[in-house]
């Protein structure tokens, strides 16, 4: 008995002396292939963790420290290590972490992100980017490196190269990341061949889809807009407003014509919304029916469709009464203005309508000076009430 329990323990002995084996774990949504950490290592590395995502650099980098004394030294760990100590602006020390880290695995992604973090804080900016590229080939499907060349490029105005470096890849981060830089650029011929890729391979993200339509919409690319709303993932009715106003951008004003009317209320919800559209597709009738009815129950946002439907229909006193009733000041108050300033015209007052418009702006332009006086006194600071302690008071020069 126990000669078989000294052989069970030595055995035991013999295999915590092995050398590490292989495990694979999943890492902010990716699986890293990495060593087997100790139970002592792993309870140090997560009070690291902890104490980084407090904001207590000083403790995680002890705590790393103290990982990293197990029976097995991980590049990982000393990636984290570097990335507090630089944090602390250690930047030797990070730098001597890192040179540990390429001995313990020279093919570490990790290490290769934080070494070109501390190129960046050296302001090496051209060693950052090939630590980061460097990064890139050593895990392929990892999103961490390109993210990171990503934002250095972009900050060093190469947004360009940023873009082609994110949508150079497959996963959805990086062409939703894509997309966000070619939409903040403009580029609405970029942000329309990403947000087709990102349709194909992750057709959840609806919303990026429908942001690039618009964009091409508002860069004048109405067949690009009408192209990307195709998308099945849209739905017949889903953005039917940008889909009609597409339309009507084309040049396919019948089109739109029977997209909005035939249109059902869950399509377009918002009257005025409805409203807007049915005078775009040139039917004031049933645009002026639906703003008289949003506005006969309260919705004021629903008068100016009302007077701009009636001045379409040639009904210029109904116009000019109600754009009238309209404040100067409103947030709908300069179209109003116009409205009013065209009907009185047509009703061949145009003395009257230059009188009139040139009453309501002053009257908008006092409101929005008196409005930014107010703001300003609200972002004064106040003085306290607190009674001022001795000590704070200055005392008079000697004479």
């Amino acid at each position: 008995m126990r000669a078989g329990l000294i052989l069970a323990l030595v055995s035991a002995l013999v295999a915590c002396r092995a050398g590490p084996y292989p495990v694979t774990r999943v890492m902010g949504g990716e699986r890293r292939a990495g060593v087997f950490v100790s139970p002592y290592a792993y309870e140090h590395f997560v009070r690291a963790e902890l104490a980084a995502a407090h904001g207590d650099d000083e403790l995680a980098v002890n705590e790393y420290r103290l990982a990293r004394a197990g029976s097995v030294d991980d590049a990982y760990v000393i990636a984290r290590l570097a990335g507090a100590l630089m944090r602390l602006l250690r930047l030797e020390e990070a730098d001597a972490a890192l040179a540990e880290g390429d001995v313990v695995d020279p093919e570490s992604e990790a290490i290769a992100v934080a070494r070109g973090d501390l190129y960046r804080m050296r302001s090496d900016d051209e060693a950052a980017v090939a630590s980061y590229v460097r990064a890139a080939e050593l895990a392929p499907s990892s999103d961490t490196p390109i993210f990171r060349l990503a934002a250095l490029l972009e900050s060093t105005g190469a947004a360009g190269r940023a873009l082609e470096a994110l949508a150079s890849g497959s996963s959805p981060a990086r062409l939703r990341a894509a997309l966000a830089i070619a939409v903040a650029r403009r580029d609405a011929a970029s942000a329309g061949r990403i947000a087709e890729r990102l349709s194909r391979i992750a057709p959840v993200y609806a919303a990026d889809i429908a942001e690039a339509a618009q964009l091409a919409l508002t860069e004048g690319r109405p067949i690009l807009a009408l192209h990307l709303l195709r998308h099945p993932l849209l739905g017949e009715n889903r953005l039917l407003p940008l889909r009609a106003r597409a339309l009507l951008a084309a040049g396919r004003s019948e089109e739109a014509e029977v997209l909005v009317v035939g249109s059902s209320d869950r399509a377009i919800p918002e009257a005025t919304e409805r409203a807007s559209l049915l005078l775009a597709v040139g039917r004031a009738d049933l645009a002026l029916e639906i703003a008289e009815l949003a506005a006969g129950a309260g919705d004021e946002r629903a008068r100016v469709w009302v007077a701009a439907s009636a001045l379409e229909l040639l009904d210029a006193p109904r116009a000019a009464e109600v754009a009238a009733r309209i404040p100067a000041a409103a947030s709908d108050g300069a179209r109003a203005t116009q409205i009013l300033d065209d009907a009185l015209r047509t009703s061949g007052l145009p003395e009257l309508a230059v009188e009139v418009h040139a009453a309501r702006e002053a009257t908008a332009l006092a409101a929005s000076r008196l409005q930014a006086l107010e703001r300003a006194e609200e972002e004064e600071p106040q003085e306290s009430d607190e009674p001022v302690a001795e000590d704070d008071v200055e005392a008079p020069p000697p004479d």
